[in-house]
C-alpha cells in the first residue's frame, strides 16, 4: 500500500454523488437548454468553425470551453442521437487538428485557438465527471433536482452492504456516450501529442532514437521553456486524463461489471493480490487479459499507444522545472504521470503473461520484427515492445515472456523519482523507484512466476484514490466499443474528418457495394478505408452471408 504524500493527487477528495444513480429528470436549467435545441446548436457551431478556422463560427466556437463544467448533465439528459453526433463532431475535430500546425505551434491560447479549445474539451470529460460529482454530493442533480428514489437503505450492522438497483437510464446514456467518445477523441489525441513531442525529444537527443527508452539519460530541460515546451505540457497532462478510466474498464469488464457497482467496493476494489498488483472487483489486474474486457485493452494499449506516449512524457519531464508552470501544476503532473505508468505496467504485465501462456499452447512463430510505433497494430505484445527504442534491434518483436524488453527503461523511472522526491513526495518517490525496480527484471524468467509473485518484476500496488473509485462506477456501466460505435450511423472509415453540413446525423452515407454493412460519406473514405483493411474484412462478410 503506498499513500501518503499523494492527497493533493486529485483536487476533489471529499464524499461524491453515485455517478450510476443520476436522477430520471435533468434539473431545469439543463431541460430548458435541451429543449431548446443547444445540442444541434453546439454542433452547427463547431463543425462550421472547423471548416472555417477563420470565420465568425470559429470565433464563437473557441468560447465554448465553458461547456465542460456542463458536458456531463447534457450528454446524460440530451437526445442520444444528439449527443452522439456532438461526441462524434468532436472526434473530427480533433482529426482535422492533426493536418493544422496552429493546433500544437504557438502559445497555449484555447481561448484564442479552436483546435486548442476542442483539446480542453476532448481531454477534460473524465476530470468533468469527477467535478460534478463531488459539487452534487448533497443534491442529486445541478439545479436542485431531487432523486425520486432518495438515499440508499443503511445496511443493518453486521451485515454486507445491500446490493443497489441497475444504473438509472442517465446513467447509462452518460457511460454509453463517454465510451464512444473514448473510442473517437482518445486516438488522435495521442497522435497530438506524438506530433507534438518528436521535436522536442530531438532536440533533448539528437541523432538517437525518439521512442520512450531512447538515449539511455534523463533528458534535460533544452528548449523546454519556449512555447511548444509549455504546449506538449498542457496537451499530455490532457491525454493522461483518460488513462484510468480507460484502465479501470479493463479491469471493470474483465471481473465482471457488477463487481463494482456498490460503493461499498471503494475498498474491495484496492484488495491486493499476489505480486502486489492491484484487483478490481475482487478479481485479479490480470483478468483484464482476457476476451471478456470487451475490447478496451485494445483501445488503450493500440489504438492509444499510451505505452510509448507515457516514456516519451517520462523523458520530458525534467523540463517541467524550467518551464513556466505554477508548482500546483508540476505536483500533479508527475504524480498523474506515475500512477498511469503504474497502472499501464500493471496491464502489461498481465497481458504479457497471457499473450506468453497462449504463444506457448500455440508453439513458435516466425518473428514479426520490430515495434509497430505509437497507434500501431500487431496485438498487445508489439504495443508493449515499442515501449523501449531498443526492441527491435533486440530482435524481441512481439516476444513478451523472458528477455522482452520492458515498457519504459528504469532508469527514466528513476530520474522521475529523483524529480518526486524534489518536490516533497517521497511516498510518490518511493513508488517510482519500485516501479523502475520492476523494469530492471521485465523480462526475467523470476518475473513470470506466480504473477509476478511479489519478487522481481512485480508491479507494485497503489491505492484507488476517490477519484479512481469513482471511475471505476463509471467504467462498470460502460458498454464495450464496438457496442458503442453502433450509437450512430457514421462514415465507417475511422480517419473521415468530413464536417460537411449542419450534423453528423444529417450527413448523407453511402453503403459499400460488397458488403452493404459499412457506410461511407464520401468515395475518399471509401477508397482510404477499403485500403486500410475494409477489402478483408468486406469479403468476410460476403462469404459469411453467403453461408
Amino acid at each position: 500500500m503506498m499513500r501518503g504524500d499523494d492527497d493533493d493527487l486529485v483536487a476533489y477528495t471529499r464524499p461524491s454523488a453515485d455517478i450510476l444513480r443520476l436522477p430520471p429528470l435533468p434539473p431545469r436549467p439543463v431541460a430548458a437548454a435541451l429543449s431548446g435545441g443547444l445540442l444541434p446548436f453546439l454542433e452547427y457551431l463547431l463543425r462550421s468553425g472547423g471548416r472555417d478556422p477563420g470565420g465568425w463560427q470559429a470565433a464563437a466556437a473557441r468560447e465554448l470551453t465553458w461547456i465542460l463544467d456542463h458536458l456531463v448533465p447534457l450528454l446524460a439528459y440530451g437526445d442520444a442521437r444528439e449527443a452522439a453526433a456532438l461526441v462524434v463532431t468532436l472526434g473530427k475535430l480533433l482529426r482535422r487538428a492533426l493536418a493544422d500546425p496552429r493546433a500544437i505551434t504557438g502559445t497555449w491560447e484555447p481561448r484564442t485557438n479552436l483546435w486548442q479549445a476542442v483539446l480542453v474539451i476532448a481531454g477534460g470529460l473524465p476530470s468533468s465527471i469527477r467535478k460534478y460529482l463531488a459539487i452534487h454530493q448533497d443534491k442529486s442533480g445541478l439545479g436542485g433536482a431531487v432523486d425520486v428514489d432518495g438515499p440508499e437503505p443503511a445496511a443493518p450492522a453486521g451485515e454486507a452492504e445491500a446490493v443497489p438497483g441497475p444504473p438509472s437510464p442517465a446513467s447509462l446514456q452518460l457511460a454509453s456516450l463517454v465510451t464512444l467518445a473514448a473510442c473517437r477523441w482518445v486516438p488522435p489525441l495521442s497522435a497530438l501529442v506524438e506530433r507534438v513531442v518528436q521535436p522536442l525529444l530531438q532536440a533533448l537527443q539528437p541523432g538517437l532514437c525518439a521512442g520512450p527508452g531512447g538515449g539511455g539519460g534523463s533528458g534535460g530541460s533544452g528548449g523546454s521553456a519556449d512555447s511548444g515546451a509549455l504546449t506538449s505540457n498542457y496537451l499530455i497532462a490532457t491525454h493522461m486524463c483518460w488513462i484510468p478510466l480507460l484502465r479501470a474498464c479493463c479491469d471493470a469488464h474483465a471481473a465482471g461489471m457488477a463487481a463494482v457497482a456498490s460503493p461499498g467496493a471503494r475498498a474491495a476494489a484496492a484488495t491486493p493480490v499476489a505480486g502486489g498488483v492491484a484487483t478490481v472487483g475482487g478479481g485479479p489486474a490480470e483478468a483484464s487479459t482476457a476476451s471478456g474486457d470487451g475490447g478496451w485493452r485494445a483501445l488503450l494499449l493500440e489504438e492509444a499507444g499510451v505505452v510509448p506516449l507515457l516514456g516519451w512524457a517520462i523523458e520530458l519531464a525534467p523540463g517541467l522545472e524550467a518551464a513556466n508552470l505554477g508548482e500546483p501544476f508540476r505536483r500533479s503532473m508527475l504524480q498523474s504521470l506515475l500512477r498511469c505508468c503504474h497502472g499501464v505496467a500493471a496491464l502489461c504485465r498481465a497481458a504479457a503473461a497471457a499473450e506468453g501462456a497462449g504463444a506457448h499452447e500455440r508453439g513458435p512463430a516466425p518473428s514479426s520484427g520490430g515495434g509497430s510505433g505509437a497507434a500501431g497494430k500487431g496485438g498487445v505484445a508489439a504495443a508493449v515492445a515499442t515501449g523501449a527504442c531498443g526492441a527491435a534491434d533486440k530482435g524481441n518483436g512481439g516476444n513478451t515472456g523472458a528477455g522482452a524488453a520492458p515498457p519504459w527503461r528504469p532508469e527514466l523511472l528513476r530520474a522521475l523519482g529523483s524529480q518526486l522526491r524534489s518536490h516533497t513526495l517521497p511516498v510518490s518517490a518511493e513508488a517510482a523507484e519500485a516501479l523502475a525496480a520492476a523494469m530492471d527484471c521485465w523480462g526475467g524468467e523470476e518475473a513470470h512466476g506466480a504473477h509476478g509473485g511479489g519478487g522481481c518484476g512485480g508491479v507494485a500496488r497503489l491505492d484507488l484514490t476517490d477519484a479512481e473509485a469513482d471511475l471505476l462506477r463509471l467504467a462498470s456501466a460502460m458498454p464495450p466499443p464496438a457496442e458503442a460505435r453502433r450509437q450512430l450511423r457514421a462514415c465507417a472509415n475511422p480517419a473521415c474528418a468530413n464536417l460537411d453540413g449542419d450534423g453528423e446525423a444529417r450527413l448523407r452515407l453511402t453503403p459499400c457495394a460488397g458488403c452493404g454493412e459499412a457506410a461511407y460519406c464520401s468515395r475518399s473514405c471509401w477508397e482510404a478505408h477499403w485500403r486500410a483493411g475494409h477489402r478483408a474484412a468486406c469479403a468476410r462478410r460476403r462469404l459469411g452471408g453467403g453461408g
